[in-house]
């Protein structure tokens, strides 16, 4: 299945590779560049409560804005430009293709392998170190998990892959009014 995106921009829709709350995720390419990408079609239009969705994909589209950190997940760009008030929202961003910690440490524990030391401290690093930016934005991950650490192919083969955090729920801290602000 391969689709443009509403506005005839440079990317398109090859196949769907998961579902979430509120759309799906599928797997894209650049028509420009031929890179892969991942293109969230969220559609707020089936939803129960519009508000209360919209007020939940806005906060987690800012988080996302704010980020540009080598382990997290990289947003390209959202369309329409003006979202706040949309109820068919497309988002393109980085596209991780090895899957999620926890399916690669089962995938270890399946082959009867074991992690490493030095592979065990190579993960725990780059995810110390992308909370660590968060941290200093003020963003606070609140579902940190196997499942929300995905993985992006090392061009070291001999490295392991690249971890980087998913957006899911998320507090920006405001420590001046001594409150805190919840993100999803």
């Amino acid at each position: 299945m391969q689709r443009k995106l509403p506005s005839g921009n440079n990317f398109e829709a090859i196949k769907k590779i998961g579902k979430g709350s509120y759309g799906s995720v599928y797997l894209g390419k650049s028509l420009k560049t031929k890179e892969n990408c991942a293109i969230k079609r969220i559609d707020l239009r089936k939803t129960r409560n519009l508000e209360n969705a919209r007020k939940k994909v806005n906060r987690e589209l800012e988080v996302m804005k704010r980020v540009k950190h080598e382990n997290c997940v990289e947003l390209f760009f959202i369309e329409p430009k003006n979202y706040q008030n949309a109820d068919l929202i497309y988002v393109v961003m980085e596209y991780c293709d090895k899957g999620d910690l926890s399916e690669y440490l089962d995938s270890k524990k399946e082959k009867n392998k074991k992690l490493s030391i030095e592979e065990i401290k190579g993960i725990f690093r780059q995810i110390v170190l992308g909370l660590k930016y968060l941290h200093q934005k003020r963003i606070v991950h609140r579902d940190l998990k196997p499942k929300n650490i995905i993985l992006q192919s090392n061009q070291n083969q001999s490295n392991p892959p690249y971890f980087h955090i998913q957006f899911q729920i998320s507090w920006i801290l405001d420590f001046q009014k001594r409150n805190s602000q919840k993100m999803i």
